[in-house]
Parts: structure tokens; C-alpha cells; sequence
């Protein structure tokens, strides 16, 4: 079989595409009933006093539809601490693993590219 550049060019140029279709957000702002169904959401799940919901709303409610950066500084306990969900005793290092397992799938599902260094 003869393999032609052209090909792998269009190749390429599909798999971009099809990235591009995925990333890219082409609803534009969240909607009121939207920001309200995450609200609601949010409540059911998250203990009172653990974030600041007024604060989320407000960032909601703000969204324009371009895309925002979120930059998070975590530092890795050298020395075992509780889990917060289980109380558990564990090593920073398995804290962070679990914390990031939970976390990814749904980050890279919304088009989240997490940088690890």
C-alpha cells in the first residue's frame, strides 16, 4: 500500500478538526436556567461553608463563552494526613493520586488540559 503526503495531511487536518469540534465552545455564555441548574447542583453536593456559593454564582452568572484559565498551586504533604472523606491516615503522595483520579476524567471531559510538572 502507498501511503501519499496528501493523505497524511488530510489526516491530520480531520483529527485537528474533530479536536477543534470538542474544544471549542460554540454554545456561547451560559444561559440563566443553566447557571441555576449548576447552583442547585452544587448545593446538594457541596457541605455549607465549604465554598463560597455566592461567589460562584457570581463567576457564573459573569461567563461570556470565551474560554478562562485556572491555575492551582498544590502542595504535596511530605508527611501522612487525614483524608477528609474517609479520616483515613494516608501519604500526601496517595491523597493527591486519589484527589486527581476523581478530578481528570471530568476536567479533560469539558475540555480541561491539566499540566502536571
Amino acid at each position: 500500500m502507498n501511503i501519499h503526503p496528501w493523505m497524511i495531511w488530510a489526516l491530520a487536518a480531520g483529527l485537528y478538526l474533530i479536536f477543534r469540534l470538542w474544544y471549542d465552545n460554540w454554545r456561547g455564555p451560559l444561559r440563566p436556567h443553566e447557571v441555576e441548574d449548576f447552583v442547585a447542583r452544587a448545593a446538594a453536593l457541596w457541605p455549607q461553608g465549604l465554598n463560597d456559593r455566592t461567589l460562584i454564582r457570581r463567576f457564573l452568572e459573569q461567563d461570556d463563552g470565551r474560554e478562562f484559565f485556572m491555575f492551582n498551586l498544590i502542595h504535596i504533604r511530605r508527611e501522612p494526613a487525614a483524608d477528609p472523606v474517609s479520616g483515613k491516615i494516608r501519604s500526601g503522595t496517595d491523597l493527591m493520586k486519589h484527589y486527581f483520579s476523581v478530578f481528570a476524567p471530568t476536567l479533560i471531559a469539558g475540555g480541561g488540559i491539566p499540566l502536571l510538572t
